[in-house]
């Protein structure tokens, strides 16, 4: 049951936060910050590289610049950040290593169920990069 509210709560604020430009951009600093502290841990970079490509999906996003995400897709990619700056989870942060796993989990299943949408995403990306003729 309380795992059940604390889900709802994390989906309301996803919804709230996507719907908020400002807010939205304050979340990401809080996520960046939050990964800052714990990026000297390579136990967890992989749980890094996925939170990093969310948050320039969510920079592209926020700015215009990518629109092509679909609402379902930020939604989840929003939950999976919130559940990772919460530090009060299933399994505490404050655990060394082992409070992070649940947060890695519900993440890198985001990822895999937002694959489409990453492809696309890094397809744009690298279309960005490439020189204009």
């Amino acid at each position: 049951m309380m795992k059940r509210k604390l889900s709802d709560e994390i989906k309301e604020k996803a919804r709230r936060l996507a719907e908020d430009p400002g807010a939205l951009r304050n979340f990401v600093d809080q996520v960046k910050l939050k990964i800052e502290e714990l990026s000297s841990n390579e136990k967890l970079k992989e749980l890094f590289e996925s939170v990093k490509l969310f948050i320039n999906m969510i920079k592209s996003h926020i700015s215009g610049e990518y629109r092509d995400i679909p609402k379902r897709t930020l939604l989840l990619i929003l939950f999976g950040l919130i559940y990772f700056l919460i530090p009060i989870d299933a399994i505490p942060d404050f655990i060394p290593i082992t409070g992070y796993v649940d947060d890695l989990t519900i993440l890198l299943w985001i990822y895999k169920s937002v694959q489409k949408d990453i492809s696309a995403y890094k397809d744009w990306q690298s279309s960005q990069m490439a020189p204009s003729n």
